[in-house]
């Protein structure tokens, strides 16, 4: 990828920084405004689109792409975004192309996503355009909004669709130090049809500073927009400063690349750091280059021909011929006079042909056959060569160590060593056999012979990174962690870009309880590679270590949607279900508050954990959370959806919160899963009764009522008086007054002093006529709950119909008074008016009615309205609006609505307004106020004795007769 220069939007840059020298002062200027935004649109324009077209490239390794990766959030002079945690809004999916579709995730998931899915090619892909920038806003920091339109060129993965553009918004936190501004990326979104750059909200006051205008030099080769303009100040010292910063490193730039060109990396490398350093703008021009110029050192050193003979020698030493002749061709290319070379190639060549055959076999799991063709060639060779020489040696010493890994295979352990042993006393510096009789060494148990051998090995090959790994392991097992952390250590400085020599050494500080060790070394093995689900796990593992659940959550999550096998999915649940159990001890404690805490980890943990669900939301059940409760057994259910229990309890939960048609269908569900779960029988009857649905609910409680002997053993005495009692209840609703007699009666037998059946089984009685009984059961009711304010209601209310209206006050009082959470004010206000207004004591009841509301915010009923116009006529109180009264007859209950027009047109006679008192009284007869009521009544009356001698009335009256 060919990278140029954008000279043209630095040297406007460098026109806006100019003014600021010595100008900066607390207050902010519009020259701040100008130059934030254009540092702003430069780190999305040039520093975001670079960085994305650079990690698509297939010319980069994973090591290169993920340091490109960790540098965006770092501190450094590539650091595009505020933090790691950075919230960006997904657009590497094509599907997504609006905050409708959105997904957010941290800007370290998002860029590891677009390394992993989105298409590697030679050049760039990704265009942005149409940049549009807010000015300077205030809320907890300065920022600006950077507005662009995105067109990813290129293809994803996974998905065959075409990238759509897409409007996107970076949010850019400013920081002012001293007189120099930079922004970072704080937030990155799909814009909205709200967003624009014309709002106002939040835009910081400016002081306006005259600004001259100047030519700005542009660089031709770049395509840039075309309405762009620059503007500056008159030339001073610190412009003309940093122009020459940016005439230097673009100095550098051309420097280095000739010196690329020309082959001098080592000028080219020492150029291009300087660069680096150097560069005034967001530019990956030089850290790529870097990448390349190491990769073709690297490339060099090993090409080298004293490079190429050490890699021989250990080639041979390996037993590796097919390397081993690779190597020597390229030797030969660069020394091709070389006779013993060429001969010795000839005889490897002889060597590796046999042996790749026999290798063949043995990949193929022909031990037995191995072990006999060995034998055959073992017996061949010594009755031919009686003296060996050191060739045959060699060959023989092949021949025995291919036997040995066979019988390791078969597991004859005895006479594997015995070859093995063989082999190393023919060829002492075969380091294949020494390898594979260390392997032996430690199928067998016996570590400190197998970290002996590979102590031997890395004698003479000390660079060996993979088996300093392993003489690691076995110097655990032979209890010498200095010795294996050494071993890590050693393997890192020889090869720090491989991610699993981190994850061995992470897994060994796990081991021994360096938890933080241990995050930073998976940290570091996943800035080398983050497509490893291990990696992710493991360091989730060490977050639990150090108590940072939330960051663990995150770490296995990541490392299930990489895809875990079978033992980490395992593994994950493992860590889960300790918390899980640990959940379950606490219940049994009863410390409620610890379970939901050790749920709360569990779930963090292990997201789809339904059974600790379904826990947590039987625990919010038991401390009245219910809407808590809903949605943790909503999660249980998405998780497990056909667990009868969990429905039960969510239907449980919205019984609580009167979603009864949820309930009812959650009861359902229940029984469905499990036809047998009577329990969820009974609370679909429950839920149908809140629902009015009596004869639905009845249904269900005959069928329980039809099969109570089989039931009796599993289900107690208490669910069979629920039953009844709510038959009961059904009854009654459905006027079957006599059943519902009989079935409350049952419920009584069950359980003998159950306040709430006395209150329904006096209402019975009253349906009966049986108002002594009912005043029996109310009272025994009072006397079994006499601090339930509600039981004192029926009682009331029966006094009142029986109009011992002071007896039923006093227990509207006692139940006023026990009503300490206000529940029944409304019904406690409406009663008590009704009694104090049928005593004549219309103040009073003025008062009461007034009340009606207090604590709930509820509207006046239409009872109340009537209620207290009637009481404020009686005692001269008018309202403030008397149409206000007569507006709300238009929602009024066919009862109350007449009685509404008749008491307004009481109070327009009272306001001597004649006209609009018969209006309003010939409203009321329409909508069918009794004549009796009219006849009866005393407010006509009292507000106008004589009125009904009018003539205008009795016409009126006859009327309607």
């Amino acid at each position: 990828m060919v990278y140029r220069i954008r000279y043209w939007l630095m040297s406007l840059l460098i026109g806006v920084s100019g003014w600021l020298s010595g100008l900066y002062a607390q207050e902010l200027t519009t020259r701040d405004n100008e130059e934030v935004k254009l540092l702003a649109r430069r780190k999305v324009e040039l520093g975001l689109n670079d960085l994305l077209n650079v990690l698509s490239l297939s010319d980069l390794g994973e090591f290169e792409r993920n340091a490109l990766i960790s540098d965006s959030y770092v501190p450094g002079v590539n650091q595009l975004f505020a933090s790691k945690e950075t919230i960006v809004e997904d657009d590497v999916s094509p599907d997504r192309t609006a905050t409708a579709t959105v997904l957010d995730m941290p800007v370290e998931k998002y860029l590891a996503n677009f390394d992993l899915l989105y298409a590697k090619s030679s050049q760039s892909t990704i265009a942005f355009s149409d940049f549009t920038v807010s000015n300077l806003k205030q809320s907890n920091t300065l920022y600006v909004k950077v507005f662009y339109t995105a067109l990813f060129g290129g293809k994803h993965t996974k998905i065959d669709k075409p990238y759509q553009p897409v409007r996107r918004v970076a949010e850019m936190q400013a920081i002012r130090v001293g007189a120099k501004w930079t922004v970072l990326i704080t937030r990155l979104a799909f814009a909205t049809h709200d967003d624009s750059t014309n709002l106002t909200r939040n835009d910081v006051a400016l002081k306006e500073v005259a600004l001259r205008t100047v030519a700005v030099r542009t660089d031709s080769t770049i395509a840039r927009d075309s309405t762009q303009m620059a503007v500056a100040a008159p030339v001073d010292p610190e412009r003309e400063r940093e122009k020459a910063i940016l005439d230097t490193y673009q100095k550098l730039l051309k420097e280095g690349e000739t010196a690329f060109a020309a082959g001098d990396m080592v000028t080219a490398q020492r150029v291009f750091e300087q660069a680096e350093k150097q560069k005034p703008f967001e530019d990956l021009t030089p850290k790529v280059r870097l990448f390349t110029i190491q990769k073709t050192l690297d490339e060099r050193s090993r090409n080298s021909v004293v490079e190429l003979k050490k890699r021989l020698n250990l080639a041979l030493r390996k037993r590796r011929y097919t390397e081993a002749l690779s190597l020597m061709q390229a030797i030969l290319k660069q020394q091709p006079d070389s006779t013993a070379l060429e001969t010795q190639s000839q005889d490897v060549m002889a060597q590796a042909r046999r042996k790749a055959e026999l290798d063949e076999r043995f990949a193929s799991g022909q031990y037995k056959e191995l072990v006999k063709e060995y034998g055959r060639i073992i017996d061949a060779e010594r009755k031919q060569n009686k003296q060996p020489s050191t060739s045959s040696k060699v060959n023989s010493s092949d021949w025995f160590l291919g036997r040995g890994k066979s019988y390791t295979q078969l597991g004859d352990y005895k006479e594997a060593l015995r070859d093995l042993n063989e082999s190393l006393t023919l060829d002492f510096q075969n380091l294949d056999a020494l390898e594979s009789r260390a392997d032996l060494y430690a199928r067998m148990g016996d570590f400190p012979k197998a970290a002996a051998d590979l102590s031997v090995y890395l004698t003479i090959d000390p660079a060996n990174a993979e088996l300093l790994t392993r003489r690691a392991a076995y110097r655990i097992r032979t209890n010498r962690p200095t010795e294996a952390s050494a071993d890590y250590d050693e393997a890192i400085r020889i090869n720090d870009k491989n991610p699993r020599y981190y994850l061995l050494r992470g897994q060994f500080h796990l081991q021994n309880g360096s938890c933080d060790k241990a995050e930073a070394d998976f940290t570091e093995g996943i800035n080398r590679s983050r497509r490893q689900p291990e990696l992710y796990f493991q360091r989730g593992v060490a977050y639990v270590c150090l108590k940072q659940f939330n960051s663990a959550g995150d770490d296995f999550a990541r490392a299930t949607e990489l895809g875990v096998d079978a033992r980490i999915r395992a593994q994950i649940d493992s860590v889960a279900a300790k918390f899980y159990q640990q959940s379950q001890q606490d219940i049994q404690a009863r410390k409620v508050g610890d379970a939901l805490a050790q749920l709360d980890i569990a779930l963090r943990l292990k997201p789809d954990y339904a059974a600790a669900w379904l826990v947590k939301g039987e625990l919010l059940l038991s401390t009245r959370a219910d809407k808590q409760a809903a949605e943790a057994l909503t999660n249980a259910i998405r998780y497990k959806p056909t667990d009868a229990l969990t429905y039960y309890q969510r239907g449980l939960a919205n019984m609580r919160l009167n979603a009864y048609a949820d309930a009812t269908v959650d009861f359902q569900k229940a029984i469905s899963f499990q036809a047998d779960m009577y329990d969820a029988a009974l609370g679909e009857a429950k839920a149908r009764t809140a629902l009015r649905q009596y004869d639905k609910a009845q249904a269900t409680l005959t069928s329980l009522r039809n099969i109570r002997k089989q039931l009796e053993k599993r289900y107690p005495p208490a669910f069979f008086a629920d039953v009844y009692f709510l038959s009961g209840r059904c009854a009654y609703e459905l006027k079957q007054y006599s059943d519902a007699l009989e079935r409350f009666e049952d419920a009584l037998s069950i359980t003998k002093d159950w306040a709430a059946a006395y209150t329904e089984r006096g209402r019975t009685y009253e349906a009966l006529e049986k108002p002594d009984r009912a005043r029996d059961d109310y009272n025994r009711a009072a006397q079994l709950e006499p601090t339930v304010a509600s039981h004192y209601v029926p009682l009331a209310l029966m006094l009142e119909r029986r109009e011992k209206f002071e007896e039923a006050l006093t227990d509207y009082a006692r139940c006023q008074e026990l009503d300490q959470e206000h529940e029944l004010a409304n019904v406690v206000a409406l009663g008590r008016g009704r009694c104090l207004m049928a005593l004549g004591k219309y103040l009073d009841a003025l008062a009461e009615l007034n009340r009606y509301g207090q604590y709930d915010g509820v509207a006046c009923t239409d009872e109340c309205l009537y209620l207290r116009t009637y009481a404020q006529v009686r005692t001269g109180q008018l309202p403030e609006n008397v149409r206000m009264v007569g507006l709300s007859t238009t929602s009024a209950s066919p009862e109350n609505a007449p009685k509404l027009r008749y008491v307004l047109a009481c109070a327009h006679l009272q306001a001597n307004d004649e006209k609009q008192a018969l209006t309003q009284l010939e409203k009321a007869l329409q909508m069918g106020l009794p004549r009796e009521f009219l006849k009866k009544d005393k407010l006509l009356d009292f507000v106008r004795k004589d009125f009904r001698k009018n003539q205008a009335y009795t016409q009126l009256a006859n009327r309607y007769k």
